[in-house]
């Protein structure tokens, strides 16, 4: 009795067996392999009868359509562009600050420097720094080289969805003059 309890390995693969049966697809091949299957299995005999049950309860059921404006509605609920602008503003603003502190802090360092330092020992720091930092990414790369996807996936994603963005607003909204 230890059949009954254990489901098959290819449970997938029975799953879209029962899907078909349930759309009318399956062919008779494909019938007697599941009628197989559920003889073996009742507990999948039990979840076929159960789905064919919901099938049976939502045939009669009509589907609810949205309305005509419900696209146009909710674009209107979108903040304003004034607004995005606003917003957008603010957050490259935000960036540029992120960007530019570790500038103030090299000023900050380069200003405590004896006033001998020529430009390049200038210039020697400033490399030191810079590939200090490329060693510490590449370190980080080879430990989790995961860590190279990271920012291109964050990246793909905002163009993807700007794009899809762009496109679902320009098919509904006529151009604005």
């Amino acid at each position: 009795m230890m059949n009954e309890m254990k489901p098959p390995d290819d449970r997938e693969y029975i799953e879209a067996l029962m899907m078909d049966a349930l759309d009318g697809n399956l062919s008779k091949s494909g019938e007697r392999e599941l009628n197989k299957y559920l003889a073996e299995y009742p507990d999948l005999a039990n979840d076929l009868a159960g789905m064919q049950e919901v099938n049976v309860l939502f045939a009669d059921v009509e589907m609810a359509e949205p309305s005509a404006d419900f696209v146009a509605n909710t674009i209107d609920m979108l903040p304003s562009s004034s607004t995005s602008r606003w917003v957008v503003g603010v957050g490259f603003a935000l960036a540029l600050f992120v960007a530019l502190a570790p500038l103030a802090g090299l000023t900050y360092l380069f200003s405590n420097l004896p006033a001998q330092a020529t430009v390049l020992q200038l210039t020697e720091s400033i490399l030191n720094g810079l590939a200090q930092l490329v060693l510490s990414f590449s370190e980080l790369a080879s430990s989790q080289p995961v860590s190279y996807l990271i920012p291109i996936a964050m990246v793909g994603s905002i163009l993807l969805w700007a794009a899809v963005y762009r496109r679902t607003v320009g098919a509904i909204l006529p151009a604005r003059s």
